[in-house]
């Protein structure tokens, strides 16, 4: 894994030769493990500002073009958002920024999943500590071969062993017998892969229109074949979405397995508290915009079987199917079905 420590300049000139030191570094950390974090004076988005300007600065697009090049993008964070005050000391100071932050590359994202960025309350710095954790982060050790039993059910599978049975070694006959256990395990490997390229092959095109749909990218058609592009897509959404601590409103953490219990319990404090009503004796106080009987009367008036398939049949293919796996044209012929068995 390689990994730099980042504390960029004030001077936004100077910023732009440590951009060219990330690229330039990025030729030899390309397809390996990389992670880059620390303070890069700079924000991605207005969103990164407290006071949220509507602008995006030059500075800022160089920033967002150089992450772009490098293929790097931020690993996904709990805890505070912004990491630098323009005053600790002053209660009322209300500029914060994001100018701290771990980026990573896919690769890194996939030798350590369940990696996961921390940022610390502000303590004595106007920066707030910024902690990377690696949970299994040791590499997994070279498994033993296994005979799978399905296997046995392969054509060749009788052939593969007839003849690494039948090869000749000389010695002591456990050691005949040890040795051609040795060599049958990288042929019957190869038949299990052989076959196992060629149903590959026969759900490749499937995969990819799945995987399409999961990431929500409408642009790129099935036979641009960016199987790799889509992976990266829904691990950098995963890595994003991920709740890996939780605070509560007595500003306790909770981490792990209790992060579950204690969004439970916010939510039946939240939504499980009674509120106190009063009568309203007059809606229009409330409703100042309403329809007239002609505009009400239009929105509950009876549709047709032509509408609802024609609306069915405008949704693109490409979206994601329902909760019961469903797409909008099985679920029209569905609807179809069950009307005519119940006329």
């Amino acid at each position: 894994m390689y990994c730099s420590f980042i504390y960029g300049s004030n001077n936004g000139k100077e910023r732009v030769q440590l951009w060219d030191i990330l690229k330039m570094q990025s030729r030899i950390t390309k397809n390996h493990p990389l992670i880059l974090l620390g303070d890069f004076s700079v924000t991605r988005s207005v969103e990164e500002h407290s006071c949220r300007s509507s602008a995006i600065t030059e500075e800022m697009k160089e920033f967002s073009k150089c992450l772009n090049e490098i293929e790097v993008d931020d690993l996904g964070s709990t805890g505070f958002h912004f990491t630098w005050t323009k005053s600790l000391n002053n209660p009322n100071c209300g500029t914060l920024k994001k100018f701290d932050r771990i980026l990573c590359n896919e690769e890194f994202i996939t030798n350590y999943p369940q990696a996961n960025e921390k940022l610390m309350p502000f303590l004595v710095s106007d920066y707030s500590p910024t902690v990377i954790t690696l949970p299994n982060g040791l590499k997994r050790k070279k498994k033993s071969f296994r005979f799978m039993n399905h296997g046995a059910n392969k054509d060749d599978f009788i052939r593969t062993v007839e003849m690494g049975w039948n090869e000749q070694i000389s010695g002591h006959k456990m050691f005949q017998v040890v040795t051609k256990l040795k060599n049958l395990k990288r042929s019957l490997k190869n038949l299990n892969w052989d076959n196992a390229l060629i149903e590959y092959d026969k759900a490749k095109a499937d995969e990819l229109i799945v995987l399409q749909q999961k990431a929500k990218i409408q642009w790129l058609t099935a036979g641009d074949n960016n199987t790799r592009f889509f992976h990266s897509v829904l691990k950098n959404r995963m890595q994003k979405n991920r709740i890996d601590s939780i605070y509560d409103e007595h500003g306790l953490r909770f981490e792990g397995d209790h992060v579950v219990g204690q969004s439970v319990n916010h939510f039946k404090c939240f939504l499980g508290d009674k509120g106190k009503c009063r009568p309203i004796d007059e809606l229009g106080v409330i409703f100042t915009k309403v329809l007239d009987t002609a505009e009400a009367n239009s929105t509950v008036i009876s549709i047709s079987n032509d509408e609802i398939k024609g609306a069915m049949f405008d949704i693109d293919n490409n979206k994601a199917s329902g909760p019961d796996g469903y797409s909008a044209l099985s679920f029209y012929e569905s609807l179809e079905c069950c009307r005519s068995i119940y006329l």
